[in-house]
């Protein structure tokens, strides 16, 4: 057995009269304009905002232009510093080595003067 479905329901028609027409029209203008003026009153906030945001941007721009800056600075510093460090390495190594080869030279001297005062 078929259910069948419920008929479909028009809608309804609703049509002023022109007395109330005339109502109509003065409270819809009325209405438009208050959504007007607070449409006027957001965008113009809207604006504000975007200016001080704009304000806002360009002042991050200039601090990142110093930071650029300091970093490059600091990179030019730290090669010169690199140098310093490398070199430094450099010498004490150096200075090690001359240890070393002056303290064996001075060992042979001192056994070649212990075991030549002994064979007298």
């Amino acid at each position: 057995m078929a259910t069948q479905s419920p008929p479909i329901e028009q809608p309804k028609q609703t049509r002023a009269t022109s007395s109330n027409d005339h109502v109509d029209e003065r409270l819809l203008n009325a209405k438009l304009d208050a959504v007007e003026a607070r449409t006027e009153t957001k965008f113009a906030q809207l604006l504000g905002e975007l200016k001080t945001l704009g304000v806002n941007v360009a002042h991050i721009n200039d601090t990142l232009g110093g930071l650029k800056t300091d970093v490059a600075d600091a990179k030019a510093a730290a090669a010169g510093t690199k140098a310093y460090v490398i070199g430094t390495g450099i010498a004490i190594a150096g200075f090690v080595l001359a240890i070393f080869a002056f303290g064996v030279q001075i060992l042979d001297i001192a056994t070649a003067l212990f075991s030549a005062g002994g064979a007298r």
